[in-house]
């Protein structure tokens, strides 16, 4: 899907931003730096009011707004000589610019929006701009400069370099250096998306967790690997008017990163790495425990996507088997998380599914996974025995809708669909997973 967001959703607008001096502001903010872009004398007034660098970047809640009547002296002062305002019409037309915060995506829709299309795009870049800057941000703030430029410089080698050096050890005299080069370079992702820190979800971030487990090897892993080859562009954002970092895990006993969180991947070199030998299925408890580790909620969407062939053998109970998604929804939407599940399974056609090593997932099993994605407004796919086939009615539908979730003005439609599943589930046509509820009173409260 391609073009303006107009063309593309005529019936949810993006709602108007505020004026246009405050759409400049967020712009200059953006593009120049936030609080750093601030004069001496402008930071100066806005600490008299309570403000820093965080609740300026809105990492954390803004100071109350105060009217100019309740302005102190020493407050009006700073106003007058910090920010060149010397009255209560100037303070008052000010204060939807300096204070306007950036609200959640579902509060972004407006329905039958009378904005013309210059407008719209223009909100559309200033929000992911301001998302883009933000995120930048707190990663240099929260990592090592020059492991960072490392990092950049040789990204898309580490995930071919690194195996490749491991396996060159098995043959040389230099076995032991090779063997240890190799392994840093496999490891710098992780190091690199633990350097990182926790990121807040502002807007959307996309996260993918590939099973690498044994019973992947074979005919499973390699159409999962089309089917990624095929997601890369329609996750990625193909214009400036949207910001869709995207993080990759493959998991297995254990997880390991293959990209930190970058707008900037190659399913290509993902793949290389992506082979099958990571043992068992550790799933569900791991996938809890990363996303607390790693992201914040912050008024966006965790837009989640699973390649699998089977389900958790690993997890401690009650993480482990195909319902150990309960307890981990359950936990993250009492911490505020907004997660949308869309998740694609693979044929059972391995010789480990076959030698029960890894049970392949039974009919009743994929309509929980798809009653998950249902539930949180996502998708789901299941390949059975035909493979990956782009041409396919089903794989197209689901490649079209995963790349729909990825514009900011799809909130409404997934709303939509979340709430025609509460009725079924209600009605007793869909599971009614126990966290359905808090699912309910989250939406409620975004209202």
């Amino acid at each position: 899907m391609k073009g303006t967001l107009k063309s593309i959703r005529p019936r949810f607008l993006l709602r108007q931003r505020p004026p246009t001096n405050a759409r400049a502001f967020f712009a200059s903010q953006a593009q120049t730096g936030a609080w750093s872009s601030l004069s001496a004398d402008e930071q100066a007034a806005w600490k008299t009011f309570h403000y820093d660098r965080d609740s300026w970047e809105r990492r954390r809640p803004a100071p109350e707004w105060k009217q100019w009547e309740r302005l102190t002296l020493e407050e009006k002062a700073a106003a007058m000589k910090g920010l060149k305002i010397h009255n209560q019409n100037e303070w008052d037309q000010a204060a939807p610019s300096f204070h306007g915060d950036i609200p959640p995506l579902s509060s972004l829709l407006l329905e039958d929006s009378d904005d013309d299309e210059n407008d719209e795009t223009a909100n559309a870049l200033v929000v992911a701009q301001e998302t883009r800057l933000a995120r930048q941000q707190q990663q240099q703030q929260q990592s090592n400069w020059l492991g960072q430029m490392a990092y950049t410089t040789i990204k898309g080698l580490a995930p071919v370099a690194g195996p490749l050096l491991r396996n060159a050890a098995n043959h040389s005299r230099g076995a032991l250096g090779l063997s240890l080069a190799g392994s840093l370079l496999e490891s710098l992702p992780t190091i690199m998306d633990a350097s990182s820190g926790v990121l807040d979800i502002t807007g959307i971030d996309t996260l993918i967790y590939l099973d690498d487990s044994a019973s992947m090897a074979g005919s499973n892993l390699r159409e999962g690997q089309k089917a990624l080859q095929s997601l890369e562009q329609r996750l990625k954002a193909d214009d400036d008017q949207r910001f869709l970092p995207t993080r990759i895990v493959k998991f297995g006993i254990h997880p390991t990163i293959l990209n930190p969180s970058e707008e900037d991947w190659n399913a290509s070199l993902v793949n290389f790495a992506w082979d099958g030998s990571s043992g068992g299925t550790y799933m569900w408890k791991m996938i809890q425990d990363d996303i607390q580790a790693r992201y914040r909620p912050a008024g966006g969407k965790l837009r989640i996507v699973v390649i699998t062939d089977g389900y958790d053998n690993i997890s401690p109970s009650p993480y482990n088997g195909v319902r150990g998604f309960d307890p981990l929804m359950q936990t993250l939407l009492q911490l505020g998380y907004d997660i949308e599940w869309n998740i694609i399974v693979v044929g059972n056609n391995s010789p480990g599914a076959m030698l029960q090593m890894h049970p392949e997932l039974s009919t009743r099993d994929q309509e929980l996974y798809k009653n998950l994605c249902e539930a949180t407004g996502g998708h789901f796919l299941s390949l059975g025995a035909r493979g990956w086939d782009e041409d396919d009615n089903q794989v197209a539908n689901f490649l079209e809708a995963v790349e729909d979730s990825g514009f900011y003005d799809s909130e409404q439609d997934r709303r939509e669909r979340q709430e025609r599943y509460q009725i079924d589930a209600r009605r007793g046509k869909a599971d009614k997973f126990d966290w359905l509820p808090a699912l309910s009173d989250k939406h409620d409260d975004k209202q």
